[in-house]
């Protein structure tokens, strides 16, 4: 199992390179919508430690002698077909039932994964079983906030992270043994902020389309990062390679022109790149093995060391301290492995001279 904490219990957040699961809970569902393999425990396992959560109501069944739905809160990835309310069972202590939204899935655009109350369960016994380790569940484009907050407060118990304040710059010995829960800029136009306080904090990207990114917050309860995902959802006509490899390139270009604002914020901002692709129909698995055979890994590591300020020359030797700093911290994929982790944590172990030699090569082969 990939540990981060053999990097050093003083290292902070912001100072190692982690990997990051996107949709990390649609285990299912046709071959342009599953994203994963792994359940969490298993990415957990294998050296994930961001997960991108999306949760809505799901209909599981009817009840009564109306023949009302029931739904239950679940992971999910795609279109629906409108909203509309339904009692849910929302797995907690107290076993109720409440009103909760529901999002029906098409059969071709969208499909559900893994129920939140498993995915809350998973974390809490990684975390429990590894007591060094830590986990981060980011929960972004979700119906029922308020109602997924008190799930997550009352399955993960005492290994919901209360310590609070900007998680960017706190150690893994102070992370250990936690489950950081964040909620996107969403949720809190209908949280109460007393939800902070037991453990629900929150995430902000500093990312901007203008070209001028946000303001870096160092009391901001949670984590602020500089980073964006997607390409364009049209396929390309051009044949298979032809079509993976240009929306690799598309990919990359996206990213360098995002990951460029880093270093126009501070430091401590957390860079959080994405080697993935979005098509509409094309499978994503396929997609994904295009990006991760040899030549391609390389093209990944190239990218994680794009990101350096304006004013700094990278093949400068003097620049290599640098230009590690600024390396982005997270490394979001598709049906992450073993093998993949793997890959992304051994750039904990490049060096800074090491990014400068790859600086080099990276530049003199775009000249």
């Amino acid at each position: 199992m990939v540990s981060y904490y053999q990097l050093g219990s003083q290292k902070r957040l912001n100072e190692i390179v982690m990997v990051g699961s996107h949709d990390a809970a649609i285990t299912s569902g046709a071959s342009n919508v599953q994203t994963q393999s792994l359940n969490i425990a298993e990415q957990a396992a294998a050296g994930v430690r961001i997960f991108d959560i999306r949760i809505t109501g799901g209909i599981v069944g009817k009840v009564g002698v109306d023949n009302k739905p029931i739904g239950q809160l679940a992971a999910f990835h795609g279109s629906g077909i409108g909203t509309k309310g339904v009692k849910g069972v929302v797995e907690n202590r107290s076993g109720q039932h409440a009103q909760m939204k529901v999002k029906p899935m098409t059969g071709v655009m969208g499909a559900y994964g893994e129920t939140l109350s498993a995915i809350l369960k998973q974390s809490r016994e990684f975390v429990t079983k590894n007591s060094t380790e830590f986990l981060i569940l980011k929960f972004d484009k979700c119906d029922n906030w308020q109602l997924i907050a008190e799930a997550c407060i009352d399955l993960l118990g005492d290994k919901i992270y209360l310590g609070g304040g900007n998680v960017n710059t706190k150690t893994l010995q102070q992370l250990a043994g936690s489950v950081i829960v964040v909620f996107g800029p969403d949720a809190w136009k209908t949280l109460s902020p007393t939800f902070v306080s037991k453990g629900i904090l929150k995430f902000k990207s500093l990312y901007s389309k203008s070209g001028t990114p946000g303001v870096y917050d160092p009391n901001f309860p949670g984590i602020q990062y500089i980073g964006k995902g997607g390409t364009d959802v049209v396929p390309w006509k051009k044949g298979f390679y032809r079509f993976f490899k240009g929306k690799m390139k598309e990919n990359i270009k996206k990213q360098i022109k995002i990951m460029s604002q880093g270093p126009a914020v501070d430091p401590d901002v957390l860079g959080m790149m994405y080697w993935t692709t979005t098509g509409a129909t094309a499978s994503i698995k396929k997609r994904n093995a295009f990006l991760w055979n040899d030549k391609n890994q390389e093209k990944l590591v190239e990218l994680w060391e794009t990101r350096m300020p304006p004013s700094v020359d990278p093949t400068d030797p003097s620049a290599a301290p640098v230009l590690k700093t600024f390396m982005p911290n997270f490394v979001m994929v598709d049906f992450a492995d073993a093998t993949k982790c793997e890959k992304i944590f051994d750039l904990n172990f490049l060096s800074a001279m090491n990014a400068h030699n790859l600086a080099i090569e990276h530049y003199n082969q775009a000249d």
